[in-house]
């Protein structure tokens, strides 16, 4: 942890809530809004991933969904430690699938182009 952040105890955490909840700290109740707005955004989040997941009948232990933007996903699928990473619209199947991130991506913005032929001059002019 950096310096100065320890690790709250579940009594520090509860203190703090306390605190918060009861408006003895100041602007507690606007904190408590933006804490709880995070925790819907993440909840939706998974909601969108745990969709991804069903679509493609992916399993939870060999796929990481990452969300790009609405509608946009990179799939990172594990192969026994191979990792490999498939771009998403929301629709179909994986039918390309690249060794890293940054290419992943560049198809992405292709394919939502319907510019996908595009993606090794990319590339390679990106020297990627």
């Amino acid at each position: 942890m950096e310096d100065g952040m320890k690790e709250k105890t579940i009594d520090e955490i509860r203190e703090y809530f306390r605190e918060l909840v009861s408006g003895e700290k100041p602007n507690g109740k606007i904190q408590l809004a933006r804490i709880w707005g995070t925790y819907q955004r993440e909840v939706e989040k998974e909601e969108k991933r745990e969709e991804v997941r069903n679509k493609l009948n992916l399993q939870h232990k060999n796929a990481d969904i990452h969300i790009i933007s609405d509608g946009m996903y990179i799939i990172r699928l594990n192969d026994n430690g191979d990792y490999s990473y498939a771009p998403y619209l929301g629709g179909g199947s994986l039918d390309e699938v690249y060794y890293t991130f940054d290419d992943a991506l560049i198809a992405l913005v292709a394919k939502k182009n319907n510019n996908i032929g595009a993606v090794p001059y990319i590339c390679k002019m990106l020297d990627i």
